[in-house]
């Protein structure tokens, strides 16, 4: 049984409140947690980065410097960037790592999806263009290369997946993701508004619990 940290009526990701911003709202105070605004910024400039090293992962000495206008690009797409999935289009639970996934009650017919599992897609892909950087990555380091991606890669194409296998009006079970703030935030910022974020016991003062709780989004089990 579902023990309620905040007061939402049930796990049920329809019952969910839907943010108007692409982020949490109403964000905790500047001294208990880095500001959500410089997260963003530091995704979208980590998977800009990330896609820059994987169209150059052929040459010899792939790009890792780039010039003052493309980030000042960046930074501007910051202020007009479009989610993939608008709010109320996408039902999403996140569930934390070392949540039992017994305790897990999600909306009948939604798509339950691990990080790895959309890495595969396209490292096994050998027509994708992100193939050469993920074959790259795991023959270096085996099953482990997810934790050597570039920041903002595994979000990145975790929403690419998302958006290939969900259309508007279905639900998706994220297992083990977020693992951190920026995470979150990316996520949000990129792909799509979380519902309902599903913690274990125990975790009610991890950064992440306390963003969400702002927004009565946590539920722990």
């Amino acid at each position: 049984m579902f023990r309620r940290l905040v007061t939402p009526r049930s796990l049920r990701l329809r019952s969910a409140p839907v943010l108007r911003r692409p982020y949490a709202s109403k964000a905790p105070r500047s001294d208990e947690m880095p500001s959500a605004w410089k997260m963003a910024a530091v995704a979208v400039i980590s998977t800009f980065i990330f896609v820059q090293t994987a169209r150059s992962i052929d040459r010899s000495k792939p790009q890792t410097e780039f010039s003052e206008e493309e980030f000042r690009k960046v930074r501007s797409g910051l202020k007009r960037r479009v989610t993939l999935f608008e709010p109320n289009e996408l039902e999403v639970l996140a569930v934390l790592a070392n949540v039992p996934t017994d305790k897990i009650r999600a909306p009948a017919g939604a798509h339950v999806v691990r990080v790895l599992q959309a890495l595969e897609r396209f490292r096994t892909d050998k027509e994708d263009k992100y193939h050469a950087l993920l074959e790259e990555l795991h023959a270096q380091h085996g099953d482990e290369y997810p934790a050597h991606l570039p920041k903002g890669a595994a979000v990145a194409l975790l929403g690419r997946y998302i958006k290939e296998v969900c259309k508007a009006g279905d639900s998706v079970v994220l297992l083990g993701f977020p693992q951190n703030m920026q995470e979150a935030i990316q996520f949000e910022s990129e792909v799509a508004v979380i519902s309902t974020l599903v913690a274990p016991q125990g975790s009610e003062e991890s950064q992440l619990v306390k963003y969400f709780n702002t927004v009565n989004k946590v539920i722990t089990v």
